[in-house]
C-alpha cells in the first residue's frame, strides 16, 4: 500500500486483503521470480516502464534459474500485465484528480 501511494495511487481496498492462489509447479519459478524483481521497476517521466533487466539476468544467476530463457518469457508476461494495471490504476487516479480539481 505505501509503495502504491509513493507513486500517487490508491489501491481498492479489495487488493488488499489476503489471497490464496494455486501455483501450478511449471510456473513456480517464474512466479518466485516476479516476486523477487518486485522492487526492481525502471521508471520515467511518465511512471513505471518495466524491471530493469540487467537485474533480473543477476537474479537469475543467483538464484541459478535452469530454464532461464522459459522463465524470462513468462516473466515477460506478468510484467506486462502488471504494467496494464499499473498504467490503468494511474490512469483512473489522474481522472479523479481532474474531476476533483473541477469542483
Amino acid at each position: 500500500m505505501a509503495d502504491a501511494a509513493a507513486y500517487g495511487l490508491e489501491l481498492p481496498e479489495e487488493a488488499l486483503g489476503p489471497k490464496t492462489f494455486e501455483v501450478w509447479p511449471e510456473h513456480k519459478a517464474a512466479i518466485l521470480m516476479f516476486l523477487r524483481c518486485q522492487t526492481q521497476w525502471r521508471t520515467g517521466p511518465s511512471g513505471v516502464v518495466g524491471f530493469d533487466y540487467s537485474v533480473v539476468f543477476s537474479l537469475f544467476d543467483l538464484y541459478a534459474v535452469e530454464d532461464r530463457v522459459q522463465v524470462f518469457d513468462d516473466l515477460q508476461v506478468m510484467e506486462s500485465r502488471a504494467l496494464e494495471l499499473i498504467h490503468e490504476a494511474a490512469e483512473q487516479q489522474a481522472k479523479r484528480a481532474k474531476r476533483s480539481r473541477k469542483r
